[in-house]
């Protein structure tokens, strides 16, 4: 957690808690070497630990996966209280820009999924993008759903190219952000309003865990107001984002808007400056402020640090 004004009287320190308005976000790059809350509870070090420019294995991804998903998240714990036992949840991924591997690896949602379904969390995932630059047979994709139904049978596990889903018209309630659509009228999938849950998979760099929503609808223009727009469907449940080109770390927790301003700080960038997020404050999904988010794990000026010296 960052750092608190330590002459704060103890009752206000009590009354904070109970509220339990800080964002929790897990933050762990692949150098985690464990640490301390600030209630002295510890925090477990990765098994490997490796440098932030490093080639990762995938056990030690899916280490830095789970503990981030762990740490990211409410009070009760982490991605394990955002789903419930019989809940249909749609994974959001983003395979359009797979340059120098700048998509949701496989390898992170298969994590994501062992984690929930080994817990008995979740009837049915639906992993979802539209049109995505390579198939998702040749990114991976389909054999790990095989793999992970097989594993667990009596959980469904899909892949659903949004290009070829049912939609529906869908009107923005309130005023819509995007100039661009004054009536706030989308083409969306019908599984983006039907499902029980949406988990927003985004890798490390512009786009992040909001701006991957642009995919939902064909009519979208590619602006953070318009993603804003279809984000309000149905705000995600919880948000992963994940480095990509040598920059080892998981940002993870319940709330998407924490999540990106903490990948946005990590990237150099203000994101009280960033046009959407502020827009995305001002609609009551939380906070931008990077430094008044509870980060657990690592300190994003840390990780910034560690970035630095690439």
């Amino acid at each position: 957690m960052q750092s608190t004004n330590d002459a704060k009287p103890k009752e206000w320190i009590t009354a904070a808690a109970s509220r339990d308005t800080a964002p929790r976000i897990g933050l762990i790059p692949s150098s985690y070497r464990g640490g301390e809350e600030m209630d002295g509870r510890k925090i477990r070090s990765l098994a490997k630990p490796a440098g932030v420019t490093e080639p990762l294995s995938d056990a030690q991804w899916d280490d830095m996966l789970q503990l981030a998903v762990e740490l990211g998240g409410g009070r009760r714990g982490g991605l394990a209280t955002a789903v419930g036992r019989e809940d249909w949840v749609v994974i959001k991924v983003n395979l359009r820009d797979c340059a120098e591997g700048a998509f949701t690896h496989p390898r992170l949602v298969d994590s994501v999924l062992r984690h929930l379904a080994s817990r008995g969390l979740g009837r049915r995932f639906t992993i979802v993008e539209r049109a995505p630059c390579r198939s998702f047979d040749e990114l991976g994709y389909r054999t790990m759903v095989r793999s992970l139904a097989s594993r667990y049978p009596k959980v469904q596990f899909e892949l659903v190219d949004l290009a070829d889903a049912s939609s529906i018209e869908a009107t923005v309630e309130g005023r819509p952000a995007a100039s661009s659509n004054p009536r706030g009228e989308y083409r969306v999938p019908r599984l983006m309003r039907e499902c029980d849950r949406v988990i927003s998979m985004a890798p490390l760099g512009p786009s992040l865990s909001m701006m991957n929503y642009l995919s939902f609808a064909p009519n979208a223009t590619q602006s953070g107001e318009a993603a804003l727009d279809l984000f309000s469907f149905h705000p995600a449940d919880y948000a992963v984002v994940s480095g990509v080109k040598g920059r080892n770390v998981v940002i993870a927790g319940t709330s998407a808007l924490a999540v990106d301003a903490v990948s946005t700080a990590l990237q150099g960038v203000e994101p009280t400056t960033v046009r959407h997020l502020d827009l995305a404050v001002k609609r009551g999904y939380g906070t931008n402020e990077a430094y008044s988010i509870w980060t657990r794990g690592a300190e994003i000026d840390d990780v910034k640090a560690e970035f630095g010296k690439q």
